[in-house]
């Protein structure tokens, strides 16, 4: 029905509300990571959002891995770098952002970040492997403000899921 051409990447589509969101990267005039919003019945660039995103030391530097998680009025991604970012799904406005390398002293996976982040409730939960306890960062999905973090493994490649068992919800991650 419709195309439009996009940078590099290794991320999946969200579709919600007759919109398509999805990552990219541009290396020129200087390396970004953009997040990009379709209009999913003809393809119109709604906007756009990008940052810098340096991947030096990122095996298959292409681009970002991580699949848009789309929730209520809100788009959340996670960037190859660890530049995580909230804005408004109707505007692309920034609504919050945290970089998980510089704030939270986590270390970008070979192959760079890659496990997509999930809303549960009023949680949004990253595979952060960040020290003394950050694998798993749960932040309050509105503000960006951490809740709790668990784990003292490094991030890998698996986005977590929430399981039921015994009628008890249970997060449930492949860590390495």
């Amino acid at each position: 029905m419709w195309r439009q051409p996009v940078g590099g990447g290794y991320a999946g589509v969200a579709v919600a509300a007759d919109r398509v969101y999805l990552m990219d990267r541009q290396t020129r005039p200087v390396a970004i990571e953009r997040i990009l919003c379709f209009d999913a019945r003809s393809g119109a660039r709604l906007w756009e959002h990008h940052y810098e995103a340096d991947y030096t030391g990122i095996a298959y530097d292409n681009g970002p891995r991580t699949t848009p998680a789309v929730f209520q009025s809100h788009v959340y991604t996670l960037g190859g770098a660890g530049k995580l970012h909230c804005l408004d799904s109707a505007s692309g406005s920034p609504v919050w952002s945290r970089d998980l390398v510089k704030q939270d002293g986590a270390a970008i996976p070979a192959w760079g970040f890659c496990a997509s982040p999930f809303v549960w409730k009023d949680l949004l939960i990253v595979h952060a492997g960040a020290p003394q306890e950050g694998c798993l960062i749960a932040l309050n999905r509105l503000t960006g403000t951490k809740v709790w973090s668990s784990l003292a493994d490094a991030a890998g490649y698996a986005t977590p899921i929430i399981a039921e068992a015994g009628g008890t919800p249970q997060l449930v991650c492949w860590t390495p």
